[in-house]
């Protein structure tokens, strides 16, 4: 191998590093909007409870608290989407010059995940998907709660 080739390989690798990195930042603030979510609901229901007990009625905040889960609820589809683009330019861009560098068939993960029957993709889906109610589904309920009052 090359001088050069080992260059480019290493710069492949920190590349490599570098997105990865991005990737478990754009996660873990993913992780922090559904935090959010969850902390929401709890006050949201404690809000609900004090309105009951002192009966009063702030229906206008319901609006702002549907406002609050949507934009939430873009924010996670926003690292979403960031993330995977970044997981698509490793696996068909760096993936692929570092194959072509090595001729050695690297990086596989997403090729495996396309392929196992370990674990069922309509599971992986719903799942998801559940995640993502944790924003539309508090939102939808607070609007109709503001109709409701």
């Amino acid at each position: 191998m090359s001088g050069i080739e080992q260059i480019r390989k290493e710069a492949i690798f920190e590349e490599y590093r570098v997105l990865r990195s991005e990737m478990q930042q754009y996660h873990s603030e993913r992780n922090n909007f559904v935090n959010y979510s969850v902390t929401l609901t709890g006050a949201v229901l404690a809000l609900i409870l004090a309105m009951k007990l002192l009966s009063v009625q702030f229906s206008i905040v319901f609006l702002l608290i549907s406002l609050i889960y949507s934009l939430l609820g873009f924010l996670y589809l926003d690292k979403s989407v960031r993330v995977i683009r970044l997981a698509d330019y490793i696996h068909n861009c760096l993936r692929k010059q570092l194959q072509d560098l090595s001729d050695t068939d690297i990086w596989n993960w997403e090729i495996y995940k396309r392929k196992t029957g370990r674990f069922s993709k309509a599971v992986s889906r719903f799942l998801d998907q559940i995640r993502f109610c944790s924003f539309v589904l508090p939102a939808v309920l607070a609007i109709a709660a503001f109709f409701c009052i």
